[in-house]
């Protein structure tokens, strides 16, 4: 559980860390699916996020990572620098 930045110890995600509104880059493969794309939190739970992110159509979707799927590193997220 190396270099997971807003993970804290049940494991669940910080909430404050992980706010909605936030952006970041989710990589991984999770429900069949491989992603390498730019997201943004939607909801936030110590056991969940829903993110939004453009999908190949250029429509908006939804997924919901679960704290597993972190925690296990099959979907690695990166927080975006705000750089305002």
């Amino acid at each position: 559980m190396d270099n997971l930045i807003g993970i804290v110890n049940k494991p669940q995600f910080d909430t404050n860390v992980f706010r909605v509104g936030e952006a970041f880059r989710m990589t991984g493969n999770s429900k069949g699916y491989n992603f390498d794309r730019d997201c943004l939190i939607l909801k936030s739970t110590p056991l969940s996020l829903e993110v939004a992110y453009v999908d190949n159509e250029y429509d908006i979707a939804t997924f919901t990572i679960g704290i597993a799927e972190a925690v296990t590193g099959r979907i690695r997220l990166t927080l975006k620098e705000d750089k305002r």
